[in-house]
C-alpha cells in the first residue's frame, strides 16, 4: 500500500526519491488522525509531502472529509451545472432568436428540448461524479483496511519477536549503516541513543572467545557488502556479566543479489535453548557414565517392526560394533549360551503374552569368545489400545559381582578354617562375627559375644590410656598392631598379638572394624628364655673378653717387661764379653757380635709382640697417644697413607672405653688392609654433646650391603658387640664416591 509515495521527507529534512521502497516502516497516524507519517527501525520518523502529489487529488488534510460528503455535492454540483446551461442557453443570442422567430409551439419544444439537454447532461455528471465518489470510498476503506492489518501485523511482529527473542537488523550497502528492531535493543542491552547505525557498537557486548568471527563479520558486511555466513552461533556478555548465547541467520547467498542495496537478517537469543541443549546433553552423559559405572545397558524391541535400539554400554556388554546394527529377534541365540537363550526365549514369551516382566541371569558369548555373566530384565509396553508393541528392557554385566560372590564364599571359608582368631565389629565395637578359630582361643562362641564388646577379655593388664590409644589410631582409619594380655572364659591369662584394620566406606567413614588375634603366649616365653640366653652368653662373652684383656694386658707387661729384663741382661753380658777382646780371638769376637744383633732382633719381636697384645701407651699416655701409634705402625706394615685429626689433649676417657674405642680402631685398619684396596685411611675423634665419635673412612672400592648384613661378618659383630654393654652405636656405609665409612658414637661415662 505505500510502496509509492510519490516523495516522503524526514524529521531531519531527508528526502525519499520517488518509488523509493517504503515496506519496512511503520505506520503512525499524524495530528489529523491520517496515515501519513512512518517510523523505521531507526525511530526515524518519515511525513508524507502532500504538495508532491500535484493536480491529481486535493489537499491530503481535507481529502477524506471531501470524500466522505462527496455524494451530496455532486447532487449540488450537478443541480447547479443543469441551471448554468439552462441559464446560458436562455441568455445565448441564438436561442433568443430563435424564440423570437419561431411560432409558439416552435419556441415551446425548443425550450423544452434544452431543458432536456440540460438535465441529461446533469444527470450524467451527477452518476460520473457518484461513481466516482463510491470509488475514492472504496479505496478509502480498503486503504483502512489495509492500513490497519498492517499496524496489527507490526504489532504481531514485534510481540512475536520479543516472545521469540528474534530480532532483526538491516544493513544499507551505499549509506553503510544499520538498522535495528526494538528487539535488537533487548538482546544486546544496547540504548537507543547509542546506536549511531555501526555494528562495531557491537563489539564490545561479543565474548572474547568470539571475537576473531565477529571481526570477520564485520568485515563480509563493509568491504564484501554481505552476505553473512548462514546459521552463526555465538556468545555474547552483558554489561551484569550473564553471558548469552546467539543464533544469527541470514538469506542463502544465492537468494541475495549483488546489485540489492540492503541486507537484511536476523539474530535470535537462543540462550534458553543452549542451556536446556546442555542439560540435556549432561543428563545424557550422567546417563552414560552411570551405565558405564553400574555397567547397565539398556534397550527397546519393537514388536511390529522386529527393530532394537540399543545404548552405548549394551554395544560393551556383548561386545559389538557400534557402528553396525543390534542384532534381530532371528540373530539372538547367537549371543547366549544354549541355555540361557532357552530360559530367555520363554521369559520373553511370557512377557509378549501376557506382559509380565522377567529377570534372568544368562551367560553371553562375545563374537571375540569372551563369556559374560549378566543380569537381564524387561517389560511390556502397550499402546492406547492395550496392545503389546514393546518390550523394555536392560541387561546389566554381572561378572565382576559374581567373581566377587565367589570370592566372598571363599573367604568365608577361610575365615572359618582360618587357624588365627579372626573378630569383625560394626564402628562402635560391637561384635557381628567371630571365627571358630576364635572360640578356641577365648572359650567364647559367636551366640555369648554377639552384640558385646570386647570388655569381657580384658584382664586389667592394660590401663585405660593403652586403650585410648587404640580406639584414636583405628577411629582415624590407621591399622593398629600391639601385644596384650586378655583373660579366657575359664579365667587363665593369655599373651595375644593383635591386629585391628578399620574398614572405611565410600565415603571415608570407618564402619567395621577387623580385628586378628594370635595366642603368643608360648613365643613370648619362648623370646623370654632366648632372651635371657643371649645376655648370659653377652655377659659371658663380656666377661671372657674383659679376661682376653686382662690376660693380654698381663701377657704384654710380662712379655715386654720380664723377657725384655732377660734379653737385656744377656745383651750386657755379651757386651761385657766383647769388651774384653784383647785377650780374645778374633772369631769369637765376631760371634759376640752376632749374638748381640740376634738379641736386638730379639727384643724388636718382643716389643712388637707385647704391642699386639696391649700396648703399652695405650695404659699409659691415653688413647690419643695409642692412636697415633697404631695408624704409624700400620702405615709402616701395610703402605697406605694415614691421616689423623685428633684433639690435642687426652679426652681423659675410662680405661673401658679407651680399649673399645682402641680395638675397633685395630679391627677397622684390619678390614681395610684386608678388603678395601684403598690408598688412604684417614681417622678422627672428636667429642660433641656428651658423645665420643671416632670415624674410619678409607678411598676403597666401599663395601656392599649384603657384606654389611652377613651374619657372618664377625668383625663387625664383634663391633657392634663391643659396644652394646656401654650403649655404643656402629654405622656403616658407603659413600657414592668410593670408600666406606665406619662411625662410632659412644656415649660418656658419667
Amino acid at each position: 500500500m505505500y510502496r509509492h509515495w510519490p516523495e516522503m521527507t524526514t524529521n531531519t529534512g531527508k528526502t525519499l526519491s520517488r518509488g523509493m521502497d517504503l515496506s519496512h516502516l511503520t505506520v503512525e497516524p499524524n495530528a489529523t488522525g491520517m496515515p501519513v507519517v512512518f517510523k523505521d527501525f531507526n525511530g526515524l520518523h518519515w511525513n508524507l509531502n502532500p504538495i508532491s502529489m500535484g493536480g491529481e487529488n486535493v489537499l491530503a488534510n481535507g481529502m477524506w472529509n471531501i470524500l466522505n460528503k462527496f455524494d451530496r455535492r455532486a447532487f449540488r454540483t450537478s443541480s447547479v451545472f443543469c441551471l448554468a446551461t439552462l441559464i446560458w442557453v436562455l441568455l445565448s443570442q441564438e436561442i433568443i432568436q430563435i424564440v423570437a422567430s419561431g411560432s409558439r409551439e416552435t419556441r415551446v419544444l425548443e425550450f423544452i428540448r434544452l431543458i432536456t439537454t440540460a438535465a441529461v447532461v446533469s444527470g450524467l455528471l451527477y452518476s460520473l461524479l457518484t461513481k466516482q465518489s463510491r470509488r475514492f470510498k472504496r479505496d478509502s476503506d480498503e486503504r483502512d483496511r489495509v492500513e490497519a492489518a498492517l499496524k496489527k501485523s507490526e504489532l504481531h511482529l514485534r510481540a512475536a519477536q520479543e516472545l521469540a527473542h528474534v530480532g532483526s537488523w538491516e544493513w544499507d550497502k551505499v549509506n553503510k549503516k544499520m538498522s535495528w528492531s526494538d528487539e535488537m535493543y533487548r538482546i544486546f542491552r544496547i540504548e537507543r541513543d547509542e546506536f549511531k547505525g555501526d555494528p562495531a557498537i557491537l563489539g564490545k557486548r561479543i565474548h572474547s572467545g568470539d571475537r576473531a568471527v565477529f571481526q570477520r563479520m564485520i568485515g563480509v558486511l563493509l568491504e564484501q557488502g554481505g552476505p553473512l555466513p548462514h546459521p552463526l552461533e555465538g556468545r555474547i556478555v552483558l554489561p551484569n556479566g550473564d553471558v548469552r548465547y546467539l543464533l544469527s541467520m541470514n538469506p542463502a547467498v544465492d537468494s541475495v543479489s549483488s546489485k540489492s542495496d540492503h541486507v537484511i537478517g536476523v539474530i535470535q537469543d537462543i540462550t534458553e535453548m543452549k542451556e536446556k541443549e546442555f542439560a540435556l546433553r549432561e543428563s545424557e552423559e550422567r546417563l552414560r557414565e552411570a551405565e558405564k559405572v553400574a555397567h547397565l545397558g539398556s534397550g527397546t524391541w519393537d514388536l511390529r517392526t522386529d527393530t532394537t535400539t540399543w545404548s552405548d554400554e549394551m554395544y560393551d556388554i556383548f561386545g559389538r560394533d557400534r557402528t553396525l546394527p543390534p542384532p534381530r529377534f532371528s540373530e539372538r541365540p547367537s549371543i547366549y549360551t544354549a541355555d540361557s537363550w532357552q530360559r530367555l526365549s520363554v521369559a520373553l514369551k511370557r512377557t509378549i503374552e501376557a506382559g509380565e516382566g522377567y529377570d534372568e541371569e544368562l551367560v553371553v558369548v562375545r563374537p571375540d569368545g569372551m563369556v559374560r555373566d549378566v543380569r537381564a530384565r524387561g517389560a511390556a509396553e502397550r499402546d492406547e489400545s492395550g496392545e503389546i508393541v514393546k518390550i523394555m528392557g536392560t541387561v546389566q554385566d554381572i561378572t565382576d559381582w559374581k567373581k566377587a560372590e565367589d570370592r566372598l564364599q571363599m573367604q568365608a571359608v577361610a575365615l572359618q578354617s582360618a587357624g588365627d582368631a579372626i573378630a569383625i565389629t560394626d564402628s562402635l565395637g560391637c561384635l557381628i562375627y567371630v571365627n571358630p578359630a576364635f572360640t578356641e582361643l577365648t572359650g567364647y562362641t559367636l551366640d555369648e559375644v554377639k552384640g558385646r564388646t570386647m570388655r569381657f577379655l580384658n584382664s586389667g593388664m592394660q590401663d585405660n590410656l593403652f586403650y585410648r590409644d587404640l580406639w584414636d589410631t583405628i577411629n582415624s582409619g590407621m591399622v593398629w598392631r600391639g601385644h596384650l594380655v586378655n583373660r579366657r572364659k575359664d579365667g587363665t591369662l593369655y599373651n595375644e598379638e593383635e591386629t585391628i584394620t578399620p574398614v572405611k566406606s565410600s565415603g571415608d567413614i570407618v564402619r567395621y572394624f577387623i580385628s586378628i588375634k594370635r595366642d603368643i603366649t608360648e613365643q613370648i616365653r619362648s623370646e623370654r628364655a632366648m632372651k635371657t640366653s643371649m645376655d648370659q652368653l653377652r655377659e659371658l662373652s663380656l666377661r671372657l673378653e674383659n679376661v682376653r684383656e686382662e690376660e693380654r694386658k698381663s701377657l704384654s707387661h710380662e712379655v715386654h717387661d720380664e723377657l725384655g729384663q732377660v734379653l737385656t741382661a744377656v745383651k750386657m753380658r755379651l757386651v761385657d764379653l766383647e769388651k774384653l777382646s784383647p785377650t780374645i780371638s778374633g772369631e769369637i769376637v765376631s760371634r759376640i757380635r752376632g749374638a748381640v744383633l740376634l738379641l736386638d732382633d730379639a727384643m724388636t719381636t718382643v716389643r712388637d709382640i707385647a704391642g699386639r697384645l696391649r700396648p703399652g701407651v695405650l695404659d699409659y699416655l691415653g688413647l690419643v697417644a695409642a692412636i697415633e701409634w697404631q695408624t704409624e705402625l700400620f702405615q709402616r706394615n701395610y703402605g697406605i697413607q694415614c691421616q689423623i685429626l685428633m684433639p690435642l689433649e687426652d679426652l681423659r676417657l675410662s680405661d673401658e672405653q679407651s680399649t673399645v674405642l682402641f680395638r675397633i680402631l685395630q679391627e677397622g685398619l684390619t678390614n681395610v688392609a684386608r678388603h678395601a684396596g684403598a690408598s688412604k685411611v684417614q681417622v678422627t675423634l672428636a667429642e660433641y654433646d656428651g658423645e665420643i665419635i671416632m670415624t674410619v673412612s678409607d678411598d676403597g672400592k666401599g663395601i656392599r650391603q649384603e657384606e654389611i648384613d652377613n651374619p657372618r661378618s664377625f668383625g663387625l659383630l664383634g663391633i657392634r658387640e663391643r659396644l652394646r654393654p656401654m650403649a655404643g652405636t656402629c654405622v656403616i656405609r658407603r659413600r657414592e664416591s668410593g670408600g666406606t665409612d665406619l662411625l662410632i658414637y659412644l656415649p660418656r661415662c658419667k
